[in-house]
């Protein structure tokens, strides 16, 4: 049911590469339908004074804006990183991916702004865009980017951390990115491999014998460390019917969030992956 409300991008290998399937899509609201007033960014009015580019900022009411949400472990790393490195030949192509927090330390994505719209004192009726710290700051500079885009640049944002975000977080955010319409890409994962790789990346960043007597911290692995441990202690199943335990059903309605509130696509990753698309 979730699913038949987004764009499904399905990837179905056979003989090979396989053939590729798309679903229907359904339009979803732009903002949030809470009644909170959110607030509003200081967007400037010159542009070439403030971003060094032509033109004053433009109101693109119809301009897209495209979030991609995650999840982890489905090669976010990896293409936010491909997409900072081709900056310019993404701007070439009418493509902005802005620079707000990326680099110098602050890796590749825009995980200052999850952070920020999960916070709700920034949400205050009437209240203007904290800038007395870091992420208002960057969320200022977010937004004075997006809005001196010209109004036929698609502006890109990535961030992993997006996936995490509660309802009223995810009407925020949209109201960060008005009046541009956001449109949502998230990839999934089988869930049997995607807890492999949490599981994985666990032990690697675990440091061994740091817990008391314990190889690992149990509250991570439990007693032995196993995996089979890692799933009873991280994706509980409410009874033997159960196909997604707890993490896959959380999975599951934080894309159906995203589906009830903005056009969305949805994409398979391990076929992307087969194909070479996942970039």
């Amino acid at each position: 049911a979730i699913l038949s409300r987004a764009r499904l991008v399905q990837f179905r290998p056979a003989r090979g590469m396989g053939g590729r399937s798309a679903r229907t899509q359904a339009a979803g609201p732009i903002g949030g339908g809470d009644g909170r007033s959110p607030a509003g960014c200081d967007v400037p009015q010159d542009c070439q004074k403030t971003l060094g580019v032509d033109g004053p900022a433009a109101s693109c009411s119809g301009a897209t804006a495209v979030v991609h949400a995650g999840f982890a472990k489905t090669g976010t790393s990896y293409i936010q990183s491909t997409l900072s490195r081709n900056r310019e030949l993404l701007r070439s192509q009418s493509v902005l991916y802005p620079t707000s927090g990326t680099g110098s330390g602050g890796g590749f994505g825009h995980h200052f702004l999850p952070r920020y719209v999960a916070n709700e004192s920034n949400f205050q009726p009437g209240s203007r865009c904290r800038t007395d710290y870091s992420d208002g700051r960057l969320v200022q500079y977010l937004v004075t980017e997006v809005a001196c885009a010209p109004c036929s640049v698609r502006v890109l944002i990535s961030s992993e951390d997006l996936s995490n975000l509660s309802p009223l977080s995810m009407d925020m955010l949209g109201s960060v990115l008005q009046p541009r319409r956001v449109h949502v890409v998230i990839f999934y994962r089988n869930m049997k491999d995607f807890i492999v790789s949490m599981y994985s990346q666990h032990l690697r960043n675990s440091l061994i014998g740091s817990i008391g007597s314990s190889a690992y911290d149990p509250k991570v692995f439990g007693r032995t460390g196993s995996l089979k441990e890692y799933l009873a202690i991280h994706n509980q199943k409410a009874n033997k019917r159960d196909r997604f335990g707890k993490l896959g059903s959380w999975m599951m309605n934080q894309i159906g969030r995203y589906v009830d509130k903005y056009n969305a696509t949805i994409i398979d990753y391990a076929g992307a992956v087969k194909r070479g698309d996942a970039a």
